[in-house]
């Protein structure tokens, strides 16, 4: 993700090149024990909507919310066990739907 859209050249002189100098890219990569789930055919929905920098903070902090976390040494490596809890979002993800596919 880009702080940015386009800076230079004649792009900037039309109303696309406006809007995008104001709205960056952002590529969203969904590890494959995602895929083909509620997460993923959400994300294909809003692919095409309009989303803000004020959606993207909402959704990482709905994803961050976290009710215990512990470290475990295994190995050489340190691990992370981490319980998340889902409240009503205000990010891009629907938690209803969310809660409905780990259930299911």
């Amino acid at each position: 993700m880009g702080d940015h859209g386009p800076r230079f050249d004649g792009i900037r002189e039309v109303p696309l090149g406006q809007y995008e100098n104001l709205n960056p890219f952002l590529m969203v990569m969904i590890p494959s024990i995602y895929r083909n789930t509620s997460i993923h055919q959400q994300l294909h929905m809003k692919a095409n909507q309009l989303m803000t920098n004020f959606d993207l903070h909402a959704t990482i902090m709905d994803i961050l919310k976290t009710s215990s976390v512990r470290q475990i040494q295994v190995g050489d490596a340190m691990v992370y066990d981490m319980a998340v809890y889902l409240t009503p979002s205000k990010g891009l993800f629907l938690s209803e739907y969310i809660i409905e596919s780990m259930l299911s």
